[in-house]
Formats: structure tokens, C-alpha cells, sequence
């Protein structure tokens, strides 16, 4: 055999790490706009503002470059772990993808940038279907 074994997620796995993620990332978002300075703020949305959402894992690097900006490299590596996981089960990830409103990464971005804790993590849970 050569390649990877690659471990299709279950839909209640698929549950249980979308439980998960919303919790690491509202930390992310937590730290973000309580620990942050305005300036690495608007430093961080210039980034986010720069990918491409129609791009071939632009919502990925999205998620994992607000959580690379908090300096926590333990959330950072536990988010990425879920977010792996999550992506081996196209279906679900597909399904939250139709749910999600087109403008979700610009409102979360503007969030973060306005300092608004509440606004960015209704933002947030739209975003990946919460």
C-alpha cells in the first residue's frame, strides 16, 4: 500500500469537533480583542482582508491566522488538529458552507478591528454554523 490511511470523520465525529472548534475559537476571538493592541488589530485584518475566500482553503487560513495571532501556539495547534479533522468529512463541511452568509470573514474581521467581543463572536458562530 502507499499514500495515507485517511480516516473519513462520522457525522457524530464531525459533531463533537465542531463543539470543539467553537470553543477554541471563541478563545481565539477572546484574545484577540481583549489582549491585542489596536494596532496588531488592524495589522492582523489587513492580513485577513488579503485572502482570497473563493480560493481552494481560504477558510482554513483564515481561522488559522487569527489563531497563529494570538501567540498561543498550543490553541493554534490544538485549532489546527480540529480543523484537519473536520476537513476529512467533506459532506458536513460542505452542508456548513451553503449555511454560512457570504460576508461572515468581513463582519468577524470588522468585529476584531472595532474591538466588539460580542459582535465578533455572533460573527464567529454564524461563520462556522454554531
Amino acid at each position: 500500500r502507499k499514500g495515507y490511511l485517511l480516516t473519513i470523520v462520522t457525522e457524530e465525529e464531525f459533531a463533537m469537533l465542531a463543539r470543539l472548534r467553537v470553543v477554541l475559537e471563541e478563545l481565539v476571538v477572546k484574545i484577540l480583542v481583549t489582549e491585542k493592541t489596536e494596532d496588531e488589530r488592524k495589522a492582523l485584518c489587513r492580513e485577513l482582508c488579503g485572502i482570497d475566500g473563493e480560493a481552494q482553503g481560504a477558510n482554513m487560513r483564515f481561522h488559522m491566522k487569527m489563531a497563529k495571532a494570538t501567540g498561543d501556539k498550543y490553541l493554534t495547534s490544538t485549532l489546527y488538529s480540529t480543523l484537519s479533522a473536520q476537513a476529512r468529512s467533506e459532506r458536513y463541511v460542505t452542508a456548513i458552507r451553503r449555511r454560512r452568509p457570504p460576508d461572515c470573514h468581513k463582519e468577524l474581521t470588522a468585529a476584531i478591528l472595532a474591538g466588539d467581543t460580542q459582535q465578533a463572536l455572533a460573527c464567529l458562530r454564524k461563520d462556522v454554523g454554531a
